[in-house]
């Protein structure tokens, strides 16, 4: 490249060209933070910060993406409809489930065949949502907000918004809780609501079993669950919504989605604050990266203060 072609990407904040080793002129480009870089540069080699967009980086806010609130609501349905195709074989290969459950007695599910329906779940929900895209849309997998970043893009923010996220979490059901009981409702029926969820059958199993498998939670609950459920909520849900009635509305309704999802109804609202600052966290980095990684935080600094506590 030489010094006649780029100035036609030089911006303001570009400086003037040097001779470098090659005795090539080659224009600079000033980071935020002060130092310079090359003009060609996506990345500042010193911060980190993003320079310019590359062509597989995510699309811009304002582009309309060939998807909207009918795909999210097919793809949604019909991914977790699929999904029970694999939970129930595993069920008839477990063996007691199936039978107890025609039999109509209690039956408590093993906690690998948990982790196992968690893991069919977000594959099987990921893997419908890529098929959409692909087969009707003609739309990569970058659309979702899959893109290459710079790592230092996204690891302190993903890490920071995570651990807020994990204190969020702690907040606001203890504030929730408090304000459930000034209405009317007693603290028995609260506690006999988190009991019927799944998500706390599957910890109170998880606590009772053997260390390989609490090693093998932990991976679902940290790296499993986080990946799959922003991949559908954040990067096809929220984009989807957002398209049709503005961001406003995606962020909203993607997030109460996500929370129904978790039929955790004392942690109803911290779950939907948990979406929502995945959602701002998703607009600001434009990637799902960091995303990925602060759910993926807060689930493993929730799990491990657990498995610790015993």
């Amino acid at each position: 490249m030489t010094d006649q072609t780029l100035p036609e990407v030089v911006s303001a904040d570009a400086v003037p060209a040097f001779g470098d080793e090659t005795g090539r002129s080659v224009a600079l480009r000033r980071c935020t933070c002060g130092q310079e870089n090359d003009l060609r540069a996506l990345f500042c080699v010193h911060c980190g910060a993003v320079l310019r967009q590359s062509a597989q980086a995510a699309p811009p806010t304002t582009q309309a993406l060939p998807w909207g609130i009918a795909d999210v609501v097919i793809v949604g349905i019909g991914g977790l409809m699929l999904s029970f195709i694999p939970v129930i074989i595993d069920a008839l290969l477990s063996g007691g489930i199936v039978q107890a459950v025609l039999q109509n007695k209690s039956v408590e599910l093993p906690t690998g065949f948990m982790l196992r329906s968690v893991i069919f779940q977000n594959v099987v929900l990921v893997g419908v949502c890529f098929f959409w895209l692909w087969a009707l849309r003609r739309q990569s997998i970058t659309a979702l907000g899959l893109c290459r970043t710079h790592w230092r893009t996204w690891l302190w923010q993903g890490v920071g918004a995570g651990v807020v996220i994990f204190g969020l979490g702690e907040l606001i059901p203890y504030l929730t809780h408090h304000a459930l009981l000034s209405v009317g409702i007693s603290s028995d029926d609260l506690h006999l609501l988190g009991e019927q969820s799944p998500q706390v059958k599957l910890i109170d199993s998880i606590l009772k079993s053997s260390v390989p498998m609490k090693v093998f939670a932990v991976f679902v609950i940290a790296v499993v669950a986080p990946a799959g459920e922003e991949i559908f909520f954040r990067g096809f849900a929220y984009q989807g919504i957002r398209n049709r009635l503005g961001a406003k509305w995606g962020a909203v309704l993607s997030s109460l989605a996500f929370a129904a999802l978790h039929t955790n109804l004392p942690a109803f609202v911290a779950y939907f604050v948990l979406g929502l600052v995945l959602v701002w966290l998703f607009q600001r980095t434009q990637s799902l990266t960091a995303p990925i990684l602060a759910h993926g935080v807060n689930n493993f600094i929730s799990v491990m203060i657990l498995l610790m506590a015993r």
